[in-house]
Formats: structure tokens, sequence, C-alpha cells
């Protein structure tokens, strides 16, 4: 289904904290960028529901989309709809049908990531417990369990918060951050003083490098197997990188020390 467009964005009745607002976004910017997925993959049974729902003329509700103050947009929730292409497209000449509605957010690095991990927690496929650690983990990075002041959560609090016994909460931060774990001290309530706790984890620029590593090995096993017609296809966009890659600058890595 398509809509023509409508140049005013349409403010939404989303979060209270932060604005989400609808716009036309062209689908080929949005970064489905992995480490912020907290599900290890996408539940195929849901992808198939929103498929069939589009194809009976229904429309699910926008994707949401998270921009970073350098205008990079990243998906934050919607990996199904993007995936079965259950998306409200724009119907028009310049368009070209490649921009879909989206809710869209100015958010920063650590909103981003709670974002994304919260959606899961509000709707869509139930995550498995193994996931849940990703949304703990986002929860605490964007400093959620802090409360006025310097007081924070108790255990148990995050718990309730993130549907988790309080038990496994304490032992997730004893493993994810130790030093807030030291500084919370009881296994029930914690220590109201503690500090917040540094951003641990890998820089965004770190997670697209280890994204594109992947993706350059998976095309290492894939060569073999396809036909030479694919593999000349695939040298014309290794080529295409190459170039992108240099306009953008290199710089050599400093040598690993001994």
């Amino acid at each position: 289904m398509s809509k023509q467009k409508n140049t005013a964005a349409q403010p939404s009745c989303a979060d209270a904290a932060i604005e989400w607002r609808e716009e036309w976004v062209p689908e080929a910017s949005i970064i489905r960028h992995e480490p912020l997925q907290v599900r290890h993959k996408l539940d195929a049974g849901a992808v198939k529901r929103y498929r069939d729902m589009t194809a009976a003329g229904q429309v699910p509700p926008p994707i949401k989309v998270g921009r970073l103050p350098d205008g990079s947009l990243y998906l934050v929730d919607g990996w199904h709809r993007l995936e079965a292409g259950a998306v409200e497209r724009l119907s028009s000449y310049e368009a070209n049908g490649d921009e879909v509605r989206a809710l869209v957010a100015d958010l920063t690095m650590s909103e981003l990531r709670w974002q994304a991990a919260s959606a899961n927690l509000a709707h869509g496929v139930p995550l498995k417990t193994r996931e849940y650690r990703g949304v703990f983990r986002a929860f605490i990075r964007a400093g959620k369990h802090k409360k006025t002041g310097r007081e924070l959560m108790s255990y148990r609090e995050i718990g309730a918060a993130l549907g988790i016994g309080h038990t496994t909460i304490r032992q997730w931060m004893l493993r994810d951050f130790r030093e807030l774990a030291s500084r919370m001290g009881g296994q029930e309530h914690g220590n109201a003083n503690a500090e917040q706790p540094p951003c641990e984890g890998l820089s965004l620029a770190d997670e697209h490098f280890i994204e594109a590593n992947k993706a350059t090995a998976g095309l290492m096993q894939a060569l073999p197997q396809v036909t030479p017609a694919h593999r000349h296809r695939i040298v014309e966009r290794l080529r295409a990188l190459v170039a992108e890659a240099e306009r953008l600058g290199t710089e050599e890595a400093e040598p690993e020390p001994f």
C-alpha cells in the first residue's frame, strides 16, 4: 500500500522522553546494525506473518529509526517488518518507491542501543532467556538504572523493570559490570550511592568493522559455490566498494606491539 508524500513531519504519540516523528526515509539509508539486535536471529514465522499481512492489504505500524548526531540512520524497531517488506512505501515519481514511512527520533548512541533493545520487550516475538542479557546490558549502558541524584535502582527494581529475577540480574552485573557490582554491594538491594558505570564494550566503529569482516568471510566461503557470471558481478561490486573506501579515506593500521 502506498501514500502520496506529505512534506510536513507528523508528531507521534510514542515515548514521552523521546520525540518520534513520522518521516519518509530512503530504505537504502537505513542501517541494519546487527549488534543492535538482541535477538540471535530473526523469526522466520514472524517474517512470513508480516508478508501474508501485506499481501492481504494490511499495513503494520511503521518501523522506528534512530538518527545519530552525524545524521546516520539506524533501524531501532521493525527488523521482521523490514525483512518482510511489510512497510508503507511512498508513491511518487521522485521517490521511485524507495522511501518508507518510519518513526524517526534524534538519539545518542546509548539511547539508540536502549531503544533497540527495549523495543523487543514491548511487542513482537518473545525473547529467549539468553537474549534478555543483551537487553540488560543496554539498560545499564543507557543509565536506565539511575534514579534521581546519585541513587540507583536495586537489583530487585532492575529485575522488575526487565521482567527478570533479581538474582540473575546480580549474576549478570558481576560478569558484565564488575566495578558497578562491587560498589552496589548487597545481593538484594545494592548500594544507592554507587556511581554510573562507564559505557563498556566496543565502539560503533569497531562493531561495524567486525560486521564487515564477517561479511568478507562469508563472501570468501560463497565464491567457490557460485557461477562465473555471479563472480563477475561480485567483482564489479568489490571494485565499487574499493573505490568508495578510497574516496572516504584509508589509513594503514599501526603494527601490533610484540
